[in-house]
């Protein structure tokens, strides 16, 4: 995909996440302090094809209480070194925390497909990931003979996220990560977009060896819930492991 497509596809996105935050009403914000831990995996085993994984423990107010859990495996295909695509699942809990939780664990499964550009700009590492995901969200219903809510089906929506990600070497092996992500619901007859998450990041990494990356840093997470009213917007701590295995070096040329 050529540069001049991706500026214009990132405008159209910038314009609708605009557009939508004009018409919301005036919100009811809750603040968290969060600590979110992740590895994320990669298996690249040919020229063409490779395997996927992450596993995040989401930890709200600190470490005190669950936020979310979250295992997301997927399926790459490189169509070169610097257009990847990718076609995943994931399951997801999540928690009642905070001043604005939900009324019981709610799961969700959703498959996904991706594609990830890269380019650089002299030492400058930049990458455009595109995921459109297939959202199926347990629906929380009241059992009035229990007084409590159970699980009962479930809701499907569809859901767009753009991440734009810079990367800039520091020296040795430190370097600082930057992601900006939006997040855009839409409904599944397709007619209705709407804001629904924006991810601001900052991280330090070190590089232990040619497989191992270990990050640090700092997230806003600015979050509108289903409702449209209610919104979060939480500082929250990262923690990262990123590990990745090239088993092409054990082919026979």
């Amino acid at each position: 995909m050529k540069m001049k497509n991706i500026k214009k596809i990132t405008s159209v996105i910038l314009f609708l996440l605009l557009y939508n935050a004009g018409k919301t009403q005036a919100p009811v914000t809750s603040y968290s302090t969060n600590w979110w831990n992740g590895i994320i995996g990669h298996y690249r085993l040919s020229d063409k094809w490779g395997l996927y994984d992450e596993l995040h423990i989401r930890r709200a107010n600190y470490l005190e209480t669950w936020q979310q859990f979250l295992f997301r495996p997927g399926i790459n295909y490189f169509l070169n070194d610097n257009v990847v695509f990718t076609l995943g699942y994931t399951y997801i809990q999540t928690y009642p925390y905070g001043s604005q939780p939900v009324p019981t664990v709610i799961p969700e499964n959703n498959i996904w497909q991706q594609e990830i550009l890269k380019h650089k700009k002299g030492k400058v590492s930049i990458t455009h990931r595109y995921r459109w995901e297939e959202r199926f969200i347990g629906k929380a219903i009241l059992d009035t003979e229990k007084n409590n809510y159970i699980i009962s089906g479930t809701n499907y929506t569809n859901r767009f996220r753009y991440r734009i990600i810079v990367g800039v070497p520091i020296k040795n092996n430190w370097s600082f990560t930057f992601y900006d992500e939006v997040f855009i619901s839409i409904d599944k007859k397709m007619q209705q977009f709407g804001f629904n998450q924006n991810w601001i990041t900052g991280l330090i990494n070190y590089k232990v060896s040619e497989n191992l990356k270990i990050s640090v840093g700092m997230m806003q997470q600015y979050f509108k819930k289903s409702d449209g009213i209610h919104y979060e917007n939480n500082p929250t701590i990262q923690f990262g492991i990123g590990y990745k295995f090239d088993f092409r070096k054990n082919e026979s040329k």
